[in-house]
């Protein structure tokens, strides 16, 4: 059996990475005579799970702690990792981030633990960090693989970089739900996630601003929380949408708000695989979103499930949600072509690509 160990940012946060993670490190566990699977978390204040694990898996930190001080804690860090890879005899270390290899790969240098960087966001894209692209460079060299979110970041990888490992690109999953539709009569539009520069919900308000004041009846609903809550809050009372526009902030019912909407939009200025466009197609949801790098072009096929808009742009958007909130037809024709594609998202093939990487690296 092979000792895996997820490094992970925070498994206490309520984000995307970690809710994929929790995904897939259950399913390897369940694959009894393979795999002991274990997360460990850089910092987590109270060393919890946000996402629910299954019991076998081995869930731990290193700093007690909401954030880590580069600066004074980076050796504690990685000695840590160390400490923790030895004492659990880990075959293969898998960062959830590939900034982790800034840690993971002094961590493991000179000892038999493989390392796979897994990549969350896109190439082209470091988050607000620097030291992202360096960890890039770093995993091109160090890595015994690099896996990818989509086949085009997979490229980016190769044709940027001088790869000594392999380069992988595997989806992140959709779970599986009852066979459901939306409700397209419902004049409700949905979009999620965290508030953060990365999801573009000022953009979103900059949208709202038109496409609410033209069409009456409808509202939209946010869900999620963030550190750009205070902003949209002011943009949504300068705008006066307060009745119409609404930040619903983190629900346990998620699924819920999906059934009982007509549309989904996403406007982020960059993604690696976006978890919510994946969702809103498994409830049959028509899509509207900006084709960012990476991951919408390779979820919604324009003008037959959705609509793919130029990044960032504001009007063309408006332009075209205008269009649908008009046409419950054209709603009902991408509703009905949600699901092209899908199995390719399906858990079970995704899993049987997580295992043959792993058995293979």
């Amino acid at each position: 059996m092979l000792n895996i160990c997820f490094l992970s940012g925070d498994m206490s946060r309520t984000g995307g990475t970690e809710r994929v993670l929790s995904i897939i490190a259950n399913e390897l566990s369940k694959q009894k005579n393979k795999f002991n699977i274990h997360i460990l978390s850089i910092t987590n204040e109270n060393n919890t799970s946000y996402f629910n694990l299954e019991n076998e898996i081995k869930n731990d930190r290193i700093l007690k702690s909401k954030d880590v001080n580069f600066k004074k804690q980076y050796f504690q860090v990685v000695k840590g990792i160390r400490h923790y890879i030895k004492e659990n005899n880990i075959d293969i270390l898998i960062d959830v981030e590939v900034i982790a290899s800034l840690f993971s790969i002094p961590a493991t240098r000179f000892t038999k633990t493989k390392l796979i960087s897994w990549e969350h966001f896109n190439f082209y894209e470091d988050n607000g960090s620097h030291l992202r692209i360096y960890a890039r460079k770093l995993a091109a060299r160090f890595s015994n693989c690099i896996i990818t979110l989509t086949e085009h970041d997979k490229q980016n990888y190769l044709n940027n970089l001088d790869i000594k490992g392999k380069v992988e690109y595997i989806y992140n999953p959709i779970e599986e739900v009852d066979d459901v539709e939306c409700n397209i009569k419902s004049k409700q539009i949905i979009s999620v996630g965290r508030l953060t520069y990365q999801k573009g919900f000022d953009m979103l308000c900059d949208v709202a601003k038109v496409v609410l004041k033209d069409n009456k009846g409808w509202k939209w609903l946010i869900l999620g929380d963030g550190e750009d809550k205070d902003k949209l809050r002011s943009k949504i009372k300068e705008y006066g949408l307060e009745n119409k526009l609404i930040l619903k902030g983190n629900v346990s019912n998620v699924e819920e708000y999906y059934k009982n909407s007509s549309l989904y939009v996403m406007t982020s200025r960059f993604e690696g695989l976006p978890m919510t466009l994946l969702e809103a197609k498994t409830y049959k949801l028509p899509i509207v979103s900006f084709n960012c790098l990476t991951g919408p072009s390779e979820i919604v096929k324009n003008n037959i499930n959705g609509y793919l808009i130029n990044p960032e742009n504001v009007e063309a958007m408006s332009n075209k949600l205008n269009i649908l909130m008009n046409d419950e037809n054209k709603l009902k024709e991408f509703s009905s072509n949600a699901q092209i594609d899908i199995e390719k998202f399906e858990l079970k093939p995704i899993i049987e690509r997580w295992i043959e990487v792993l058995e293979n690296v």
